[in-house]
């Protein structure tokens, strides 16, 4: 079940909120690649990995 809630995009409402916003911001990044230069892009990633610890 837990497997295709994720394939279909379906929220899980266990989640802790925190981690759920890291995601999204994570995805953001990830979805505009091609929009941002290489460092920007790399620092992002970098930038949302730090707030987690």
């Amino acid at each position: 079940m837990q497997l295709h809630q994720i394939n279909t995009g379906i929220r899980s409402s266990n989640k802790k909120k925190k981690y759920n916003d890291s995601a999204v911001k994570l995805k953001n990044i990830v979805d505009d690649y091609y929009n941002i230069l290489t460092l920007q892009y790399l620092k992002g990633i970098a930038y949302n990995f730090s707030l987690q610890v």
